[in-house]
């Protein structure tokens, strides 16, 4: 059986591949339409290669080159990550793997976002899909989040529209709300809410929801304040 892949450049001119998922099984977000952004080199040379994860995830504070806590690089999240990985890579070995760019997402994938909630960057930097296939996923979603660490750069003021600006700290929060974006900020258990809501599918926020019919941390797209997560 085929599988369908698209490929695009980083900022840094660097090929990386967006893989979509049809369902999931996370209690957290809820069911729906995952896009994960990962290295080229993963595709190609496998699960040997995930210990670099720069060109899809640059200087995250929790990437592999950086701290290594990033969530997704934990527990079954993790075994989840690699079986996806070690799969895309024996299709890409047999011929089975097909790989368009990124300009055709939007039209190949409209039944499959219709209406569904989506989750972007399940693994590494959503803005890499760019404003119009970005814009164009939203659209057809009924509810969609998405977090992006590279809020400072100039070239993607466009995605403070539909992503939370990701910070680990009451400072970056400041400086990622000057350049107009909510913020999705981590923090200690000690430390103060600062005109945030704590959200509301953590377990401090009682996992009231999903993520996937919460609505909040959509970007500027709502109007809400922004969030507040204790670290995990």
């Amino acid at each position: 059986m085929k599988k369908r892949i698209y490929t695009t450049l980083n900022h840094l001119n660097q090929q990386v591949a967006v893989v979509f998922q049809y369902s999931s099984t996370n209690s957290k977000t809820g069911n729906g339409v995952q896009i994960a952004v990962l290295p080229w080199s993963w595709i190609t040379t496998g699960k040997q290669a995930m210990q670099d994860d720069s060109s899809a995830c640059f200087d995250c504070p929790h990437s592999q080159r950086q701290n290594k806590t990033c969530y997704v690089r934990k527990g079954l999240s993790n075994v989840g990550l690699m079986s996806k990985v070690d799969s895309l890579h024996n299709a890409y070995l047999n011929g089975s793997l097909e790989v368009f760019d990124i300009s055709h997402a939007a039209v190949m994938e409209k039944n499959n976002c219709k209406n569904q909630y989506i989750r972007f960057g399940q693994y590494g930097e959503p803005v890499l899909l760019g404003e119009n296939i970005v814009s164009q996923l939203a659209s057809l979603s009924s509810n969609w989040t998405g977090y992006t660490h590279l809020w400072f750069l100039p070239q993607y003021a466009w995605a403070a529209k539909y992503f939370m600006a990701s910070v680990e700290t009451q400072p970056l929060a400041e400086k990622a709300q000057l350049k107009g974006f909510r913020t999705f900020r981590v923090r200690s258990k000690s430390e103060e809410i600062q005109r945030e809501v704590i959200c509301p599918a953590s377990k401090e926020g009682g996992r009231k929801v999903t993520c996937s019919t919460c609505g909040l941390c959509k970007g500027t797209e709502t109007g809400a304040k922004s969030v507040v997560i204790i670290k995990h």
